[in-house]
């Protein structure tokens, strides 16, 4: 998982777009650049979550977490540039198809 953040003029980090990929990062980036603008000159970082570096999960870690980031970083930020939200988490505890992934999801970070 990474993130594409700026640095403002008084040196603060502000995070832009949360993402998880298995391509090369360098690829990835070189698409997220090509495809939007606003993400051209991002600076990128290994994600985080309570302090592990979040590199090497299984897939469905990786939809977990990405979706945990995300709404944090939304909390923290305000608007990201993701265009798709990671996984749905107003579904939970519904018995939809979205509800039982995302909790499925969820349920593999216990192991993180």
């Amino acid at each position: 998982m990474y993130e594409l953040y700026e640095v403002d003029k008084d040196g603060k980090e502000k995070v832009k777009y949360v993402g998880r990929t298995r391509q090369n990062i360098n690829e990835r980036l070189t698409q997220h650049e090509k495809s939007d603008p606003n993400k051209k000159g991002l600076e990128t970082r290994i994600a985080e979550q309570d302090g592990k570096r979040l590199t090497g999960l299984t897939y469905s870690e990786g939809r977990g977490l990405e979706s945990v980031v995300y709404e944090k970083r939304i909390k923290q930020e305000g608007k990201l540039l993701n265009r798709i939200k990671p996984i749905d988490l107003s579904e939970l505890g519904k018995e939809t198809k979205k509800g039982m992934k995302a909790a499925e999801y969820l349920k593999k970070l216990r192991n993180f």
